[in-house]
């Protein structure tokens, strides 16, 4: 079985207040940390991004660039305008400010989803759902952007569309006893907490 990874890239970085795909952490930036990742996991990349300029910085990287087709900028946007381009079943979507995932965690769930009859495998914790660290079925998936975007930008809202299979987050500490793999750095706070984590 074959696996794209889309990772979003296009995102607005408000609450960061500078782009955080670029931050660097430990030589690299953070989205070269996610497509070094996704190239391990996946047979194809694909890097959704918003803008031309975004292009330019990060063309170095072998993967496919995926414009988002609407100017709105949500994730929902970039899963949907990236899972358009794609001719492999499953889709990883992986977000730009996590920069070190653990690669069981997503063979565990790979495995899930090829076996069981599924539209998607998302992570869950109490504080909801973590839908940008999970792999689902292209067609299902596909089909729920068509019914979604008439009226939402959420990516929730997709979720409620697809036979979903939740595993809690609390599941993969096995693999990664701190879940660094879903912690999200949306603020200078959130990233120096990040480098405490890693002992940076």
């Amino acid at each position: 079985m074959k696996f794209t990874c889309i990772i979003l890239g296009g995102g607005e970085s408000k609450r960061m207040g500078r782009d955080k795909k670029f931050i660097k952490y430990n030589g690299k930036t953070f989205i070269e940390h996610i497509y070094e990742f996704a190239c391990e996991i996946c047979d194809e990349v694909i890097i959704s991004i918003a803008k031309k300029e975004d292009y330019e910085k990060l063309k170095h990287l072998r993967a496919k660039f995926v414009f988002d087709k609407l100017k709105i900028k949500t994730p929902l946007i970039g899963i949907c305008s990236s899972a358009e381009e794609i001719s492999n079943e499953f889709v990883v979507v992986l977000p730009c400010d996590s920069p070190k995932m653990n690669k069981d965690i997503f063979e565990y769930m790979k495995k899930v989803i090829v076996s069981g009859n599924f539209d998607a495998v998302v992570p869950k914790s109490e504080k909801g759902y973590y839908a940008l660290h999970a792999i689902y079925r292209r067609k299902p998936l596909l089909e729920a952007c068509k019914k979604v975007l008439r009226n939402s930008r959420t990516v929730r809202e997709i979720l409620k569309e697809m036979n979903v299979q939740f595993i809690d987050v609390e599941f993969f500490k096995k693999f990664d006893k701190d879940l660094i793999t879903f912690f999200n750095i949306n603020t200078e706070e959130d990233l120096k907490k990040f480098l405490k984590m890693v002992g940076e």
